[in-house]
């Protein structure tokens, strides 16, 4: 007897199966078929909810993306923890150091992908500066941060922040250094903190102890 599923939950596990093979396989070594035989369901089902495998590579990147941001936000918001404690483990939250992750990276990266890579670019920012203003607001109330404007400083910090990570990794270590140096300076003075005070919080982001 066929099973039926409602149209979200075979979704789902649509995605979770183009997951689960691109973190193993590789995106572009994995197939449709492949996907098709993980699932169990037949080739029209697939079709009737993703036109193609770019498709299926779009609806896995923006629901990664979400995943991100929704354990970002539940770090954030977990008053128990140090305030700079909170802002490391956020910003630490945000990475897709993951097979799966790594894998997507590499995907949106490539000039084909472009149009994907800067719609995730701007849920990204967009998103992630709303969790990281109410971390500016509550650093003001606490004395330690005197930022006028906790949104637009936390949006100038997540950009830079974006372009920071992705230089990082493939760039000289010299050049490296610089770049964190430079977020480190900046993102001082944007929430204005005393110069410094961030220093061992941002190097623990860039995982350097």
């Amino acid at each position: 007897m066929r099973v039926t599923k409602e149209a979200q939950e075979r979704r789902e596990e649509i995605l979770d199966a183009a997951e689960a093979l691109f973190a193993s396989c590789g995106y572009a070594s994995t197939s449709t078929n492949d996907i098709i035989d993980r699932v169990g369901i037949a080739r029209g089902t697939l079709y009737y909810h993703f036109r193609s495998k770019e498709e299926i590579l779009d609806a896995v990147v923006l629901r990664f993306t979400q995943s991100l941001l929704d354990r970002a936000e539940q770090v954030a918001a977990d008053t128990s923890v140090p305030l700079y404690d909170r802002i490391a483990m956020t910003m630490m939250a945000l990475s897709s150091d993951t097979d799966l992750g790594m894998e997507l990276l590499s995907c949106i990266h490539k000039s084909e992908n472009a149009l994907l890579h800067q719609k995730v670019q701007d849920i990204m920012i967009d998103k992630s500066s709303a969790v990281f203003a109410r971390l500016i607001e509550e650093g003001n109330e606490a004395g330690v941060f005197s930022c006028a404007y906790p949104l637009e400083a936390a949006s100038m910090i997540m950009t830079y922040a974006y372009i920071a990570f992705d230089s990082s990794r493939q760039i000289a270590e010299s050049e490296r250094e610089r770049v964190i140096m430079g977020f480190i300076t900046n993102t001082e003075h944007l929430v204005g903190a005393e110069s410094g005070s961030l220093e061992s919080v941002i190097l623990r982001i860039f995982g350097i102890a």
